[in-house]
């Protein structure tokens, strides 16, 4: 979707390649096509594996947050105890697409691991498994470069307390805190940050350490700490004396990477101190209902930071070789993607979150994350692209983030460049994605991500090979009745594995038709044009065509692809 990728999880449904939960049948080993430009053979891929930390720190050029255990704040503060990181259950296949319960106007990318079917295995036995999947680091700079802006409120500016009566002491209080806070950051001052704490909270000022050695891990950028203007303080029973929840919006941005701010909200506890001011007891981020979706990494403890030239990786501690593997894997195809999608809104970076957390991942994906052994038989996926906040007067310019699961991080498999091309190319077009219909938004980055030349010419029978289609689709395609379903809205994404499989196939398929008998020019202008006309206007302009005739010369192509397949 615009917001992700998945392997699947739940019941199959009859006619797939495997049964849940035993491992995937053997199948010929094949050469990836990363090795010899060959077949994906899918069965392996992105099967999960553990997250073993590795040995030693964190090589040159590469930061980190959070000392050893033993700094960790004490039990009783909500963010004290070390993330439970998220290990994809074992014997669990791939396959991929759906929703982000926090789905937002702006659609970030996404594609689903696709599902292999043995009768695939059986009809092209001599291609492989159809699938559906899904230098070294240059050193993080300095980070003297926090930059400190102003947290005065105007006159007239919202109050914590909404303009109640009798608050403006908690207001002036509150805005002092975070004033300090935004700061002491600037000036690298951990003391000055923590001393924002009550006295008698020893949790309290452990985790405003954890927050600041997370927040000074990161690149150079700016931060500022205010008052939420959209929510109001809410009187508390506990803890005493005198408490008030804070709600915090958090502006951000990181130079070089971000072409607009972020804002983000947190939710502190504040009480009087001994001498009648106002101090932090307690953070509620991660359990307030205001702000516990889309946490950043640097919510919580123990935030690792490596980047490339064009790729900023933001993971934890005890998966850094996963988060460099990522990075230099990003790097290398950021030049597949900018060749399809020369988009001019791109400054041909990205920035992605890597973190096990399972906090993490549920504020980001609800149960819709690939290996939740909660989410059933529903469509679950891999990653995310996804549109932050930004500020009113960001325009359309927004920050955008890739957030990846635990599931994808630790299987570094054939199909995991796909994904990840597949990601990218939603990171691309990020800005011109909204109103553009989720079949088209889906297919292309499909397209992109699977994509095989022979030199510069598209091979499309050798793309729909290893791409892969259901049993359904296959069975169809051989009888010529094979049609694609072109959903336009989120619905794209609601259902079961095998109905948003197909939904992510018939999209794929028609933009890869699109690209074969139309050009790759023609398939980027149809995306660039649809963020501004209807699909209808957009098909006669650009392909000169209708939804009918499309539908339809998309379905011959899918059998003339397949019947290639069979006697190539």
């Amino acid at each position: 979707m615009t917001d992700e990728e998945r392997p699947g999880t739940g019941t199959p449904s009859p006619g797939l390649a495997w049964s849940l939960p035993e491992a995937p049948p053997a199948v010929p080993a094949l050469p990836s096509p990363e090795a010899a430009g060959g077949w994906v053979s899918v069965a392996p891929l992105l099967a999960p594996s553990p997250l073993i930390p590795p040995p030693g720190g964190p090589p040159s050029g590469d930061t980190q947050s959070g000392g050893p255990a033993s700094s960790s704040a004490p039990p009783g503060s909500p963010a004290s105890a070390a993330p439970q990181s998220w290990n994809a259950p074992p014997g669990r296949p791939p396959s991929a697409g759906a929703p982000a319960s926090d789905r937002s106007p702006q659609r970030g990318g996404g594609r689903r691991t696709a599902v292999v079917v043995g009768c695939v295995v059986a009809l092209l036995a001599a291609l492989g498994v159809a699938v559906r999947l899904p230098g070294p680091l240059s050193p993080i700079a300095s980070h003297a470069g926090f930059t400190s802006s102003s947290h005065a409120p105007s006159a007239g500016s919202a109050s914590a307390r909404n303009g109640v009566v009798g608050y403006q002491a908690f207001d002036d209080g509150a805005r002092q805190i975070l004033g300090q806070m935004t700061s002491a950051l600037a000036a690298h001052d951990a003391a000055r940050f923590q001393s924002v704490a009550a006295p008698a909270s020893a949790s309290m000022r452990a985790r405003l350490r954890q927050m600041y050695d997370a927040l000074v891990a990161l690149p150079p950028a700016s931060f500022t700490f205010e008052l939420d203007p959209r929510r109001a303080a809410r009187e508390l029973s506990s803890p005493k004396p005198e408490a008030h929840t804070l709600p915090v919006r958090v502006t951000y941005s990181f130079k070089g990477w971000d072409v607009t701010d972020v804002r983000v909200p947190l939710t502190f506890v504040a009480t009087r101190s001994p001498g009648g001011g106002w101090a932090l007891a307690e953070d509620r981020t991660t359990t307030d209902a205001d702000s516990d979706a889309r946490l950043e990494p640097w919510i919580l403890d123990n935030t690792y930071v490596t980047r490339t030239p064009h790729v900023l990786v933001i993971g934890d501690r005890s998966h850094q070789a996963q988060a460099r593997r990522l990075a230099a894997t990003l790097e290398s195809l950021a030049g597949d993607v900018r060749r399809v999608w020369p988009e001019r809104s791109w400054n041909g970076k990205v920035v992605a979150y890597a973190v096990t957390s399972r906090t993490f991942v549920h504020s980001w994906y609800g149960r819709s994350a690939a290996g939740d052994p909660a989410n059933g038989d529903r469509a679950s996926f891999v990653a995310k692209v996804a549109t932050l906040q930004s500020s009113p007067s960001s325009g359309d310019r927004a920050a955008i983030r890739m957030v990846v699961t635990p599931y994808l991080l630790g299987s570094p498999r054939s199909g995991y460049s796909d994904i990840l091309r597949h990601e990218l190319t939603h990171v691309a077009a990020a800005a011109f994605s909204q109103r553009v219909p989720v079949w088209l938004v889906e297919g292309a980055a499909e397209y992109t991500g699977f994509a095989r030349r022979s030199g510069a010419t598209l091979d499309a029978t050798r793309t729909l090979g290893e791409h892969g289609l259901t049993s359904g689709e296959v069975s169809a395609t051989a009888r010529g009745t094979w049609r694609p379903t072109l959903v336009e809205g989120y619905g794209f994404y609601a259902g079961s594995e095998k109905a948003v499989d197909e939904r992510y196939n018939s999209a794929f398929i028609t933009c890869l038709y699109i690209a074969d008998h139309y050009g790759e020019a023609s398939l980027r202008q149809l995306y660039e044009q649809a963020h501004r006309s209807s699909e209808t206007q957009v098909l006669r302009q650009v392909l000169h065509t209708d939804r009918t005739h499309l539908i339809a010369a998309a379905g011959a192509y899918a059998t003339t692809l397949r019947q290639r397949l069979v006697f190539r």
